[in-house]
């Protein structure tokens, strides 16, 4: 009888193991995580008041089966597919400039354009609300308000002449510009605006932008004076600006400017 109470006893305390085991598994077999880890360590006081210590957080219950995340995913599904692939970079991409061998009419001066400087979106943008005066019309305009406050105008360099040197020692040049059909006007440029762009070349195209004109003596023609950087930009070069082929009488060729649409001669040597 002392043998079977034995017996007895050692079956249910390996029945209890197995209870045991049993209820520590999930559906799927899988060892069930429990809500609170056995025998904690309680938070001393120490830790409560720094936040740090051996204080363990309860875990979280597995649930049978596992999360469906599909909600999840169709919720956010379009944000994500929205978020570029890169976002590194300072800050908004400047306008891609056109082809080196596209030609471009600019809209305010009718001038076309090749091997771009800016972008038609910069000019746009630098032409915008202000007043744009073209050089054709500048002898009509004299004496008006037309080139107080903001405006602008555009031209070709037809001749850059030299460098000069004012009376107080400071250099500055007097630059030729026109639209290429025997308008011109001249241009000083003073100050950062000699300096900036002192390399420019004949045939570049440039803006000017709140220059001071005055008439030149004798009222022959015009003068536009530039003295800082912000009042010039170089847009690009002339698609029709070349040198007259002709001779002059001395032997030498000739330099006068010309639109090579109209022509390969100046007016002077056409009408010869």
């Amino acid at each position: 009888q002392l043998f079977h109470s034995t017996h007895l006893a050692a079956v249910m305390a390996d029945a209890g193991d197995d209870l045991d085991l049993l209820l520590s598994l999930d559906e799927d077999g899988d060892q069930a995580v429990l809500e609170t880890p056995p025998s904690s360590p309680s938070r001393p006081a120490a830790a409560a008041a720094t936040g740090y210590g051996a204080f363990t957080p309860p875990r979280a219950v597995a649930r049978p089966g596992g999360t469906d995340m599909s909600v999840f995913r169709d919720a956010v599904k379009d944000y994500i597919e929205a978020v570029p692939a890169s976002t590194s970079g300072s800050g908004p991409s400047r306008p891609k400039l056109p082809k080196s061998n596209q030609t471009l009419v600019d809209t305010y001066s009718g001038l076309r354009i090749k091997h771009m400087a800016v972008s038609p979106l910069e000019i746009a943008n630098r032409f915008a609300d202000i007043r744009f005066v073209r050089i054709s019309a500048f002898k009509s305009l004299a004496g008006g308000d037309f080139f107080s406050g903001c405006w602008a105008t555009a031209g070709v360099v037809l001749d850059k002449g030299t460098k000069r040197v004012s009376a107080q020692g400071k250099d500055y040049s007097i630059w030729k510009m026109g639209a290429l059909d025997d308008s011109e006007v001249s241009v000083f440029l003073f100050g950062d605006a000699h300096t900036h762009y002192s390399g420019g070349a004949v045939g570049d195209v440039f803006a000017l932008f709140n220059g001071n004109v005055r008439m030149d003596k004798g009222g022959q023609g015009f003068s536009v004076s530039v003295g800082s950087v912000g009042q010039m930009m170089k847009m690009g070069v002339s698609a029709d600006f070349s040198i007259c082929k002709g001779t002059r009488k001395d032997g030498m060729a000739c330099t006068m400017a010309t639109n090579k649409r109209k022509g390969p001669y100046c007016k002077y040597h056409s009408s010869v």
